[in-house]
């Protein structure tokens, strides 16, 4: 329960900088991930459930690392506050796993794409930019909803 409060607790933070500035500070995406890191881990104590904190830290890893090769490729299209969101976010769904995890992921990028189409027909640019953080963030709470 801890950790839900504090990914929703960080996710308002870096909705509102990401809105405003349309960026996602590093420091605070980390501690965003390192708080649940933390209280995922004394769930795990408290609860037996390391296999479930283990998955969720490859699932993490692995989701970084596929967020930083979309980045590498279409570095115009994503950012690096984007590609370290998808990993932070990835550890807290990955707590469910694959199930959660592919549920949310599916989520945030289908919502993102969403918001993505409803901006770029509103504003009449096929390359409008945005800030995604806010829809990733959604997308992904309402998958840890979900599992």
């Amino acid at each position: 329960m801890v950790a839900w409060c504090w990914a929703c607790a960080t996710s308002c933070v870096l909705t509102i900088t990401d809105v405003r500035s349309r960026r996602l500070p590093f420091p605070i995406v980390a501690v965003m991930a390192a708080g649940g890191l933390g209280c995922l881990t004394m769930a795990a104590a408290a609860e037996n459930r390391w296999t479930h904190v283990g998955f969720a830290c490859v699932a993490a890893v692995g989701v970084f690392a596929a967020a930083a090769a979309v980045q590498v490729v279409a570095p115009e299209y994503t950012g690096g506050g984007d590609t370290a969101l998808y990993g932070a976010v990835a550890l807290y769904l990955g707590w469910f796993g694959w199930h959660g995890l592919v549920t949310g992921l599916l989520l945030a990028t289908g919502l993102t794409a969403v918001v993505a189409i409803l901006i770029a027909v509103v504003t009449r640019r096929a390359r409008a930019r945005f800030p995604a953080g806010p829809s990733v963030l959604a997308g992904a709470l309402l998958g840890m909803l979900i599992a």
